[in-house]
């Protein structure tokens, strides 16, 4: 599978997912941030690796062939799918109270 592997000083990240990537660097307030990220194409989210950068920081990236066992372990995982479904049956169990004048 054709993934990224993120260097960051001496840290290895590995990622790769059949959807999208992310490697973004965010800068507010004198704090830059790294994360990389990935989502599938049913929308699970998941998180390879967050830091905040300092000065000096050294960072590489290479897109490559990354066997599965390389990958890293997530950060953080999201199913925005399964959020959206609570969230439609939180709105519907609402409207059926306040339509029986419970709330």
């Amino acid at each position: 599978m054709n993934g990224f592997i993120l260097k960051l000083n001496d840290e290895v990240f590995a990622g790769a997912m059949d959807g999208c990537s992310t490697i973004t660097i965010t800068g507010k307030n004198d704090t830059f941030r790294l994360e990389f990220g990935s989502m599938d194409k049913l929308a699970h989210s998941c998180v390879w690796c967050t830091k905040t950068l300092e000065a000096g920081d050294r960072l590489s990236i290479k897109y490559t062939d990354i066997d599965k066992s390389e990958i890293s372990a997530f950060a953080e995982f999201i199913d925005v799918v399964d959020e959206f479904k609570l969230l439609e049956s939180y709105h519907r169990m609402k409207q059926e109270l306040m339509d029986e004048g419970l709330i």
